[in-house]
């Protein structure tokens, strides 16, 4: 059984979006409405790094509060059990853990993060999913029937068929909307006990796609970096539902929520784009809000330099949660609590 009170613990991790990109940091575009509305209710870090300009290293490092060096994780190899993770922390403390993820790369049921979770969510299971994460859904010839729309594009496809392979994992995305939904479902039929809840929205990472009234929302011929920032502007907007009917339901009482990212995007700052590819501060400079009504002071922005490692400390603090051995990192309760509001042990910063 849970401790007596123990709170609720939600984390939403936009992928790929950078700090620069959310109007709580200063961007001018309306990319967030709804998440800043979040961060102004509780703590926000102004300078908080992630642990590695890529999402598998830098979601292990969340949930073992351990640096990627430490870890097993590499493009081809998952998160190994060489060390507890967070869900598991929470779960030997009576709660129910749940996460729901949309990287089908580097967060779905192979990549190791889904240990300690009683429900991990990541593919939604169908007759046209197992054709894709098969070598006959992943050739040229599989990928163009799954395409094909009429007789005409079958027959083209056959006329042409290949059987060249892409080697990557054959997968279609949850959407921010199925995400949404199958977080509102869980809660809705779970048990009265405390929660850990995990959510990766996926949205934002390239190729940008946006729903199509998204699409025009920033320019009417739309960049790459215009189409980003409606995908950030959809996943705000189901952040938003996802708050609202949690909220109605009374079920964000006594709850920590959480908003970060993995690591951001490069839009040919440096000559550079994308991620994976380099440390430069777009990569590496991320979101962190945490909120919790009653114990963290509305308003309160944290200049300190923080790192994403640090996030699993500090909601294990929160929630009344004991480690044994300790958790790696270091608990931010103290940017908020102490006269200097400065963490322990930092003492470097970043130029």
């Amino acid at each position: 059984a849970a401790r007596s009170g123990s709170p609720n613990v939600l984390v939403l991790l936009l992928d790929t979006v950078r700090a620069s990109a959310l109007g709580m940091y200063g961007y001018t575009r309306a990319t967030s409405p709804a998440m800043d509305a979040v961060a102004g209710g509780g703590a926000l870090f102004e300078d908080a790094v992630s642990t590695s300009p890529w999402t598998l290293p830098s979601h292990a490092s969340l949930f073992t509060g351990e640096y990627p060096g430490l870890l097993s994780t590499s493009f081809k190899s998952p998160l190994d059990r060489s060390r507890p993770t967070l869900a598991e922390m929470f779960r030997a403390a009576g709660y129910e853990t749940m996460g729901v993820v949309g990287n089908p790369y580097y967060t779905a049921w192979d990549s190791g993060l889904g240990r300690g979770f009683l429900q991990w969510t990541d593919y939604d299971r169908s007759v046209r999913q197992v054709l894709r994460s098969g070598w006959i859904g992943q050739s040229s010839i599989g990928q163009q029937l799954m395409r094909s729309r009429s007789v005409r594009d079958v027959v083209g496809a056959l006329r042409g068929a290949e059987f060249l392979v892409i080697p990557k994992p054959g997968g279609e995305a949850p959407n921010a909307t199925r995400i949404t939904d199958v977080l509102l479902e869980w809660q809705s039929t779970r048990a009265e006990r405390p929660f850990f809840a995990f959510a990766n929205y996926f949205d934002a990472h390239e190729a940008y796609a946006p729903p199509p009234q998204y699409r025009t929302r920033f320019a009417e011929s739309p960049t790459a970096r215009d189409l980003h920032d409606a995908e950030i502007a959809y996943i705000d907007d189901e952040v938003n539902r996802l708050l609202s009917t949690l909220q109605a339901r009374g079920a964000l009482k006594n709850t920590i929520v959480v908003i970060t990212s993995d690591h951001g995007e490069q839009f040919k700052e440096h000559g550079i784009s994308g991620h994976g590819n380099s440390l430069y501060y777009q990569l590496l400079h991320i979101p962190l809000v945490i909120r919790f009504d009653g114990r963290i002071p509305a308003g309160r922005r944290v200049q300190d330099i923080v790192s994403l490692r640090d996030v699993g400390a500090t909601l294990l603090e929160l929630s009344g949660v004991t480690a044994d051995p300790p958790f790696p990192g270091h608990s931010l309760v103290a940017t908020w609590t102490s006269a200097d509001c400065r963490p322990k042990p930092w003492t470097c910063c970043i130029t």
